[in-house]
């Protein structure tokens, strides 16, 4: 249910973004989120927290190329330096779980 939400939030965003500003939309996101989510917590019965999940898959789509597409716009020219320390991260996060 979530990934599907989250695949039709990022159809309909595309559009807005041509609109709106990329992190404007991650603030106002961010905080309906916030409500959404005190919401399900709040409330009961299965109909509406799964109708609560859809809302907050639909309205976290986008936030990492939203950011991503934020980070290669504040590093013209020095993308491929930003790619390798994400790539390396992403490599360090994987063998995390087995630090323990």
């Amino acid at each position: 249910m979530n990934s599907g939400a989250g695949l039709l939030g990022g159809r309909v965003l595309i559009p807005l973004l041509e609109r709106v500003c990329g992190l404007t939309y991650l603030r106002l996101s961010a905080a309906v989120k916030l409500l959404t989510f005190s919401a399900f917590l709040l409330l009961s019965g299965l109909g509406v927290k799964v109708a609560l999940l859809g809302l907050l898959g639909l309205f976290s789509a986008g936030w990492y190329s939203i950011l991503q597409g934020q980070l290669y716009s504040e590093m013209p020219g020095k993308t491929g330096i930003a790619m390798t320390v994400s790539n390396l991260f992403r490599w360090v996060g994987g063998l995390t779980p087995l630090a323990r």
